[in-house]
């Protein structure tokens, strides 16, 4: 109708307002196309306020169609011209956008300096209470995983700007998300006084299921809440209220949220039988929501909602005294990446099977598993191998676990650290020597691999590091390799000898980033040059010809893959740094966990990753988005990863041993071991932030 009358402003206006509706809606192509047409129609007139923000959704739409640099260009260019127009409230929501791009590449100081600038105009003006809240938000995102007080504090902030609003569905999603840095901060008290405000203002929004459900929500997060402060009756009585209203409410998620969330009170109340007729249909359910998934990002959202799921059933059946049955509820916990998206509409979901795990256990002759989990009441360690089942059951409160995950986090940054103190180093390797290895040590055999399957935190523990009462360190008496389950280890394709006659893929990456503080590393063509010449025929993509879409072409029919370079891990993004593609060479591009599955390695059998935390999903946490662990989902049988951040110099000694011991018939697992083992014989090197940096992941 603007069109019709020759109205150019208000065309535009409407322009901007579609295009912020298929923001909104995710129609992100549609609105990157409008935004960008309806943009450059505006710069023909003086209409800077619909260019600004027409500016802003291109930028929007176009970080969801997963074009970082283009993002990020847009909306400094949009906060230029708002900062030039004199449009305040536009300039602060720039800024936001701004602080969003430097945070997608993980550069925290950046994002702090520009929600400091943009709070302090915010307080010193007359602007409408959303901008100052997007500011927190952008702070709160900013903080890291482990300072949940400090994101509690921001949050607090957040709340009180908007309360001062009618807006009862935001006010109640802000109360919401200090609820949840309460209860990271461990204050049950306050988390529970913030879900029941939330509950109580999105009883007072309008009336739409998504408020119905997130009051149900936050109604369940409270019940949990209240377990965590052993109040169970009260949890109980709360989920009890709003039991029919979930059964008849069409959404799955909350569904299983109850019925999890129902199963711990039961499980924390000794009820063991009760809660696992309430996990039951909780498994079900995640296990529906699973076979719908199509994305790691999705994926590694669904591990954290579910885990509390399998492991307080896998809690409930050991406690019960039936060890198998809950060793094969762990282990198919262990196996969701493999099933994630493999199942269409209609289909119902399996089930944990047993008979898969017995029919295994005779072909683990030359091993020992070894599967850890930190169920809700203790800790859980199942030995497995041709001689049977064995569980080990440590009942623990929350506090105690708690302790013990400290423990484990402290010892990964004292192992991650080459300055830091042996003696505390070797007094907290004999700690966690005892927890983990100790209750199970006799069933530990000469001569056997331990195959290590943990999850969550624990995952992270450098097993190789641990020390025994005779000041042993645990890769000294055995090889040890990380395996991702049983599942796993059966997709994996079959493995032979590791030899030079074998095609070999070497890859010396140049790309960096200093906003992530990633300089050029001087000695990556070194490197790549020695392994290459390890290998009868063996591709070489150096410098700038180390680029995604030449790892495409070069994959197809590749037994061995090297890799050296940068790696990215950062809460949004991780991966292998690549070049830019021909005219991009500004712009990095990653090989992370989704393009594994375009590059085609149905051939690989070794990939070696000679890079900063590359055995780290999103965030410095094993999981569904590491890179290692997307190559050993896609039936690679041998991974060689880092854990930390390691030294170029001697990674490179290491990476040499390596490929040495490798091509003279060792099994992979072995050769990290030998290699190892000579690091550690070094005085240089003694340090295990040296020679327990890099791990065997996938199959001994």
């Amino acid at each position: 109708m603007f069109r019709a009358s020759d109205n150019v402003a208000g065309a535009l206006r409407a322009e901007f307002e579609q295009s912020f509706a298929d923001h909104i809606s995710r129609r992100s192509e549609d609105c990157r196309r409008r935004a960008a047409a309806a943009g450059e129609e505006s710069r023909r007139y003086s209409y800077p306020w619909v260019e600004i923000q027409l500016g802003l959704e291109d930028g929007i739409c176009s970080v969801l169609m997963g074009d970082l640099g283009g993002y990020e260009k847009t909306v400094h260019r949009a906060q230029d011209r708002a900062q030039q127009s004199g449009y305040g409230a536009l300039y602060l929501r720039a800024l936001g956008f701004v602080a969003d791009s430097k945070l997608d590449t993980g550069d925290r100081p950046g994002v702090w300096r520009l929600v400091h600038a943009g709070l302090q105009g915010y307080w010193s003006g007359q602007y409408p209470a959303m901008r100052g809240y997007n500011l927190y938000t952008e702070e709160a995102l900013a903080a890291e995983s482990d300072q949940a007080n400090l994101q509690l504090a921001i949050w607090r902030e957040a709340a009180a700007v908007i309360d001062s609003g009618e807006n009862f569905r935001l006010r109640a999603e802000a109360h919401s998300s200090a609820a949840d840095a309460a209860s990271a901060a461990h204050q049950p008290e306050l988390a529970e006084q913030h879900y029941e405000e939330a509950a109580r203002l999105y009883t007072l929004a309008p009336q739409t299921e998504a408020t119905r459900a997130n009051r149900l929500m936050s109604e369940i997060l409270t019940a949990q809440s209240e377990t965590g402060q052993s109040a169970f009756d009260s949890a109980l009585g709360r989920l009890t209220r709003v039991q029919n209203e979930v059964r008849q409410f069409p959404n799955n998620v909350l569904a299983q949220m109850f019925y999890s969330t129902l199963g711990e009170v039961q499980l924390r109340s000794h009820h063991a039988a009760e809660a696992e007729q309430d996990f039951r249909p909780a498994l079900r359910l995640a296990e529906q929501s699973l076979a719908s998934l199509t994305s790691e990002k999705s994926r590694t959202s669904w591990s954290k909602s579910a885990a509390s799921v399998y492991l307080g059933l896998a809690e409930a059946e050991l406690v019960q005294g039936r060890e198998q049955e809950s060793l094969d509820v762990f282990e198919w916990y262990l196996g969701a990446p493999q099933r994630a998206g493999t199942r269409g509409p209609g289909i119902s979901p399996s089930l944990p099977d047993g008979a898969r795990l017995s029919a295994r256990l005779p072909l683990l002759f030359n091993e020992t598993v070894l599967a850890y989990a930190a169920l809700p009441d203790g800790l859980a360690i199942w030995v497995f191998d041709d001689r049977g089942v064995s569980a080990y059951w440590s009942a623990k409160s929350p506090r105690e676990l708690q302790e013990l995950q400290d423990l484990a986090a402290n010892f990964h940054a004292q192992c991650s650290e080459p300055s830091s103190e042996l003696i505390a180093l070797r007094r907290d390797a004999r700690s966690l020597y005892e927890a983990l290895i100790g209750p199970v040590e006799q069933h530990l055999a000469p001569g056997r691999t331990l195959v290590i399957e943990a999850e969550g935190w624990l995952a992270r523990v450098p097993f190789e590091a641990l020390l025994d009462s005779r000041d042993h360190y645990l890769i000294e008496r055995a090889s040890i390799v990380h395996s991702l389950g049983q599942d796993s280890e059966t997709r994996l394709r079959s493995e032979i000898t590791i030899s030079a006659d074998l095609r070999a893929l070497v890859v010396g990456s140049a790309a960096s980033s200093l906003a992530d503080g990633l300089s050029s590393l001087p000695d990556v063509a070194l490197e790549t040059d020695i392994v290459a010449r390890g290998f009868h025929s063996a591709r070489v993509l150096k410098g700038g010809e180390a680029t995604l879409s030449a790892l495409r072409s070069a994959f197809p029919g590749t037994a061995v893959f090297h890799f050296a370079g940068h790696s990215l891990s950062t809460p949004q993004r991780t991966g292998l740094m690549l070049g830019g593609e021909p005219g991009q060479a500004n712009a990095p591009r990653l090989l992370d966990a989704d393009a594994i599955r375009q590059l085609h390695p149905e051939s690989l059998q070794l990939a070696v990753f000679s890079a900063c935390n590359t055995a780290s999903g999103s965030g410095g946490s094993s999981g569904f988005d590491s890179i290692t662990d997307g190559f050993v989902r896609a039936g690679v049988p041998h991974v060689v990863a880092s854990r930390w951040a390691v030294d170029s110099v001697e990674t490179r000694g290491l990476i040499v041993d390596f490929y040495h011991n490798a091509l003279s018939g060792q099994t992979v697992s072995d050769a990290i071991r030998l290699s190892s083992r000579r690091m550690l014989a070094n005085p240089r090197t003694s340090h295990p932030y040296y020679w327990s940096a890099f791990a065997a992941y996938g199959r001994r």
